[in-house]
């Protein structure tokens, strides 16, 4: 048995899902965003805190997701 065959006909919708196909959106409150920089005391050695622990978290969390 053969596989079917489907032929498009819309190119220019067809291109458009394409497109979309791999979009994906995040909405973030207005607190979280103001949280986004840490704002504690910096080291005196090593590298300096830019992110919070929560900005961590959320792309940690982010990179877990497979669409």
């Amino acid at each position: 048995m053969s596989k079917p065959r489907y032929k498009t006909t819309n190119w220019k919708q067809y291109n458009q899902a394409l497109i979309n196909r791999g979009s994906l959106t995040f909405w973030i409150d207005e607190d979280a965003i103001a949280k986004w920089k840490a704002k504690v005391e910096q080291p005196k050695k090593g590298r300096p805190q830019v992110f919070s622990d929560l900005a961590i978290t959320a792309r940690r969390k982010d990179s877990c997701v497979n669409v």
